[in-house]
């Protein structure tokens, strides 16, 4: 078991999930390199809850949403159970994706139409 700081491992990902059953920020990250893009065999459900770093000055940033790319770390290091969220490349997917494949924006239909916006 890795402690903070022995290894320091960078990760991007695309964001499935805002459904936090603890309501605490979290989200569930499909991270590349790590997961598989065939949610068949790893689905949404099954990705861990990444923690979202925050500013200590300024909270009114852009919220993260479902299909945004976001960069993060690895709290636990190699052991890699514990990703944070730093920061989020915002966007608004130029076409609809077939929601049943990873990396790509799940949302679809109405879903998409009534979700945040930038």
């Amino acid at each position: 078991m890795n402690t903070v700081g022995d290894v320091f491992i960078w990760w991007i990902g695309v964001v499935e999930s805002r459904q936090d059953p603890l309501k605490v920020g979290r989200c569930q990250v499909r991270i590349i390199g790590s997961h598989t893009a065939k949610k068949s065999e790893i689905p949404t459900e099954h990705l861990p809850w990444a923690q979202v770093m925050l500013p200590t000055n300024d909270l009114s940033s852009i919220s993260i949403k479902e299909g945004d790319f976001v960069i993060g770390f690895y709290l636990d290091g190699s052991d890699s159970q514990r990703p944070i969220i730093m920061g989020i490349v915002p966007g608004i997917p130029a076409e609809l994706k077939n929601p049943s494949v990873g990396f790509t924006d799940p949302r679809q239909g109405s879903t998409l139409s009534g979700a945040p916006k930038l």
